[in-house]
């Protein structure tokens, strides 16, 4: 029976290590390209492929309108597929609140371009909050920024909590008994 709650204390260490590595890597991701959303167009390079996202930084909630964006490789002037996030997750840099817009994978790194199509019709808010939204007038998209950032799928980042929390519980527990199994009686 000991060595069952050994095993069980060694998963639960596993998942321990699993569930910070990924809760790390939601929040504090690699900045690739941080720009007024005012400056319609933007050149940047990609040194290596991996899945990024379009963050709005300056609001808490967005409510896009008409507004699009469009990347493109600068070299095969492929357009680059992006997918808008479902869960739009908050998160901050720098003391601004961001929200995380659009998702999108690069296969190829090099050179690329990005551009902002009609950034004045994008209504944002500082709160997600819809009581709070109504008392606030909405942000001009000339405060706001525009950034890309490295990201993880956000299986991961639900993972990654959900394993910090079951790998200290099941570490813990495993370990004691592990030790002592008879701890109870």
């Amino acid at each position: 029976m000991q060595v069952l709650f050994i095993l069980m204390g060694a998963v639960g260490l596993t998942m321990l290590f699993f569930g910070i590595k990924w809760s790390i890597q939601s929040v504090r991701p690699k900045a690739i390209v941080q720009f007024s959303l005012g400056d319609k167009e933007q050149n940047f390079v990609f040194s290596d492929e991996g899945l990024y996202t379009f963050c709005v930084l300056g609001a808490g909630y967005i409510n896009t309108g008409e507004f699009e964006v469009r990347l493109s490789n600068q070299a095969s002037k492929n357009e680059i597929e992006m997918l808008e996030n479902f869960m739009k997750p908050r998160f901050r840099k720098d003391w601004k609140i961001g929200v995380e817009y659009l998702n999108f994978r690069i296969k190829i790194p090099g050179e690329y371009k990005l551009e902002l199509i009609n950034p004045e019709s994008l209504t944002a808010k500082k709160s997600m909050l819809k009581a709070k939204q109504l008392l606030k007038s909405p942000i001009p998209a000339t405060n706001l920024e525009g950034m890309i950032k490295k990201t993880i799928p956000i299986s991961k980042k639900l993972f990654g909590i959900i394993f910090l929390v079951l790998g200290v519980n099941m570490s813990a527990w495993g370990i004691m008994l592990g030790i002592n199994p008879n701890l109870f009686n």
